[in-house]
This record gives structure tokens, C-alpha cells and sequence, in this order.
């Protein structure tokens, strides 16, 4: 009877265990994920900074290491040590730290003197339980600007939307696409020879009289070969089962410009509006462009500034040559370059932006003005880069005309404290006052590479 009792008791406390080590568990996840993945400093500045959440009670330490390339020697890497200086705050006193090795439990003071890469390594006794990206960068002043743009390029190739059914000369249904083309894939030749258009691919399809036809495709950034046989329709013409497009167009913001000529825009990808995916684009530009007509937003309709776009050679305003996840990036024409080179700003790093006050600025009823918005939440650890910033419209004059962040607004330059900390990239659908921005290191920092 006694050992039944005692073996009730372990049972009793193994379980008690288990519960503390899944809370323990689950207490460390939550809390790891909310440190940084990434952390920027500025070249000769003092940068101040708590790496780790207020609700953090473990001991954690952190060991910074000298990222060296294969290209880089020991006398590289004692360059970079002696360029690195790590000070201790504890409580409000200023120590010094060892180069390599600081006590994360309070705020640290990092000094640079040369740009470059570095690691930081975060250690909970003695395990490691998170590595940190520590980026050292040069400080750069932007133009804000807010201006409203046509946007228009062609696909690097035929862009493959779908496939579906082809009904032949006998009336059979049939799909001759189907596990050979897929959604996202880009057609860039019809044996071997170089197509850019729609027309392009159905003038070789019609030159085939059904003979089987060689597509070189770019899938995924690789370059695959496939075959397929067209099927000869009622009509008497070819098809291939394949929904395709060849270019896109659209209204946007542009964000900032800067003293040699070059400007960001939107603060997210130019994507399909079919497939989702980032658009592989040539010959993109953005050019001027008039408002139509504003659609106000409405709870699970977001509004949307309809233009006209020009689409001539004059009225070019900038040559699109990257599309990436932080927005698009390019060079301006000239005669723009020298209208845009008014006053330029510093550009703020994510630590230095506060919950509060700001202002964009965007072009709604043909002319550049400022709206006052409020910083509600800043993520910055956020799982899509576009989504850093939680703004909220509260300028009565632009919720007035728009009912908050409206399609079209998307790179409306951020602006706090005369710093540029971002732009607006998304509107809640449910809530068109409120929306998401992108950090401006995120956007400026990418165009420099």
C-alpha cells in the first residue's frame, strides 16, 4: 500500500515538472522571438539599445564576433576589432565591457568606427539560443518625397498565369499545360528563339501547324526546357491551354530620392495580381500620371486612387531596375533629378522611431501636402519587412478625402521629428484608417546595395 503511495506521488510531481517545463518552455519561445534578428548602428555614433524584452529574467550574455571573409587576413580582423567599442549601462552608470563579451541584462552602448558586419551570439546559460545580425552602416540624408506616379513594365519573359481546358476539333476537352507549365512561370523562348510578348508566343504557336513546340522557361530562377504538343481547335487555330500576361501597370507613391539621382518607391514588391508573386520586370519605369477619381475605403473594401497614367518618352519620370520585397528601386531622369533636389533629412534607424506623432506626405487632390498620423505600434522583429510601423490616420482632412490609407498611397514617405523612419506600404482591410509602414533603413540601405 505504501509503494502505491509513493509511486502516486512521483507521478504527482513528474507531471507538476512537466507543466513548469512547458511553461518555462513556452515563457522562453515567446520571449526569444521577440529579440531582434537583425540590429543597425551608424558609423561614429553612439548607439544605445536594449537587445532583450522588458519581461526577460533570465541571465543572457552576448558575444559579439568579427564576421571575416576569405578574403580578409588577421590584419583585417584586428582592424575591425580596434574599430568596435562595447560600453555597459547598469542601472544609470556607464561601464566598460570587454570588446567580445557583454552582460545583455541591461542596455549597451555600441561605437563603430568603419562600416561592416558583425554577430552577435545570445547565451542563456552558456547555451546559445539566438544569433543577432549586427550591421555597422554609413548615415545617409534622403528628399522625401510624396509624389503621386504611374508605374508600367513589361515581364522578363511571358509571364504564366494558369493553365486550363482546350476544346479540339472533335470536341474533347483537354489541358496540355497541365504538369508541364505552372502558375508563376515565366515562357522566355519557343525553340530557342527569344519571345517578351503575347503576340510574340502566339505567332510561333500558330507557325507549329500542331507540330510539337520547345518552351525554355524560368522557373524559380532557373532555367528548365519542356515540351508540348498545341491542340488544333474548332476555329482551326493552335492553343496551348496557357493563361499569360506581359506587362503590368498601376498608381503609386514615390518615397525618397536622393542627391545622385536615384529614388525609392511603394516599400513593397510590385507582385501579380493573379499569381501573388514578385514580378520579374524589364523595360519598368514610372512616369507621370493625373488622378481620376478617389474611391473612399469602407470596412472590408479598401479605397483606391484611380489615374491616368502617360506613357510617352517625355513624360518618363525614372527608370525602374529593381522590384524586391522592400520596394521598387531606380534612377531618375534628369530634369526630374534637379526638381527634386530640395531639402534633404536624415534618415532614422528602427531603434530611434517612438510611438507617437508623425506625418506623410502624399498627393490626393493634385497637389503635395502633409498629413498628421500617430505611430501605434513598432515591431521590430517583424516577420514581413513591410510591416514594421502600425500607423493610424488622424488628420481630419485626409480622412475627409479618403477615409484613411487608400490603394495609391502605398510609399507615402513617414516623417518624425525631421527624420524620415518610413513609408506606408498596407491598409487594414477592416479598418481603413490604419495600416502598415516599412522601416526607411529597410528601403534606403537596400537601394545602396
Amino acid at each position: 500500500m505504501k509503494a502505491k503511495k509513493n509511486y502516486r506521488q512521483i507521478l504527482i510531481l513528474l507531471f507538476l515538472l512537466s507543466l513548469c517545463g512547458i511553461a518555462v518552455l513556452s515563457y522562453y519561445y515567446i520571449n526569444v522571438s521577440q529579440i531582434p534578428d537583425h540590429v543597425s548602428v551608424f558609423q561614429g555614433r553612439e548607439e544605445v539599445m536594449s537587445f532583450l524584452p522588458k519581461s526577460w529574467v533570465l541571465p543572457v550574455n552576448g558575444r559579439i564576433l568579427l564576421q571575416e571573409t576569405e578574403e580578409e587576413g588577421k590584419e583585417e580582423t584586428e582592424s575591425k576589432e580596434e574599430s568596435l567599442s562595447v560600453s555597459q549601462y547598469m542601472g544609470t552608470k556607464k561601464l566598460p565591457s570587454d570588446l567580445l563579451h557583454i552582460n545583455l541584462s541591461d542596455k549597451v552602448a555600441i561605437h563603430a568606427q568603419k562600416e561592416g558586419q558583425y554577430q552577435m551570439e545570445i547565451r542563456c546559460f552558456g547555451i546559445l539560443i539566438k544569433k543577432v545580425n549586427l550591421q555597422v552602416l554609413k548615415e545617409q540624408n534622403v528628399i522625401p518625397s510624396g509624389n503621386l506616379v504611374g508605374i508600367y513594365g513589361r515581364t522578363n519573359g511571358v509571364l504564366v498565369l494558369g493553365t486550363g481546358l482546350v476544346t479540339d476539333l472533335h470536341g474533347k476537352k483537354k489541358e496540355p499545360a497541365y504538369n508541364i507549365v505552372r502558375s508563376g512561370d515565366y515562357i522566355i523562348e519557343v525553340d530557342n528563339v527569344k519571345i517578351t510578348k503575347k503576340e510574340e508566343l502566339l505567332s510561333r504557336l500558330e507557325e507549329s501547324d500542331g507540330s510539337t513546340m520547345e518552351l525554355t522557361l524560368r522557373r524559380d530562377g532557373k532555367e528548365i526546357t519542356v515540351t508540348m504538343k498545341p491542340i488544333q481547335t474548332r476555329d482551326e487555330g493552335y492553343r496551348l491551354g496557357i493563361w499569360v500576361r506581359d506587362d503590368t501597370q498601376g498608381i503609386g507613391t514615390m518615397t525618397f530620392s536622393t542627391e545622385d539621382g536615384k529614388f525609392g518607391a511603394l516599400g513593397h514588391a510590385i507582385t501579380d495580381i493573379d499569381t501573388g508573386e514578385v514580378m520579374a520586370l524589364s523595360q519598368a519605369g514610372l512616369y507621370e500620371a493625373e488622378i481620376a477619381s478617389i474611391t473612399k475605403g469602407k470596412p472590408g473594401e479598401p479605397g483606391e486612387i484611380s489615374g491616368i497614367i502617360h506613357l510617352n518618352d517625355e513624360n518618363k519620370i525614372a527608370s525602374i531596375l529593381q522590384n524586391t520585397f522592400q520596394g521598387i528601386f531606380g534612377t531618375l531622369s534628369s530634369e526630374l533629378s534637379e526638381k527634386e533636389k530640395k531639402q534633404s533629412i536624415p534618415v532614422a534607424l528602427r531603434q530611434e522611431i517612438t510611438a507617437g506623432a508623425a506625418k506623410i506626405y502624399c498627393q490626393i487632390d493634385g497637389k503635395l501636402e502633409e498629413y498628421q498620423v500617430e505611430i501605434e505600434k513598432i515591431d521590430k522583429n517583424p516577420d514581413i519587412e513591410s510591416k514594421g510601423m502600425v500607423i493610424h490616420i488622424v488628420d481630419e482632412k485626409l480622412l475627409e478625402k479618403t477615409n484613411g490609407i487608400i490603394q495609391g498611397m502605398s510609399g507615402s514617405p513617414i516623417i518624425q521629428k525631421g527624420k524620415f523612419i518610413g513609408a506606408v506600404t498596407h491598409v487594414f482591410v477592416n479598418d481603413s484608417t490604419r495600416g502598415y509602414g516599412i522601416f526607411a533603413e529597410n528601403m534606403v540601405f537596400n537601394l545602396q546595395n
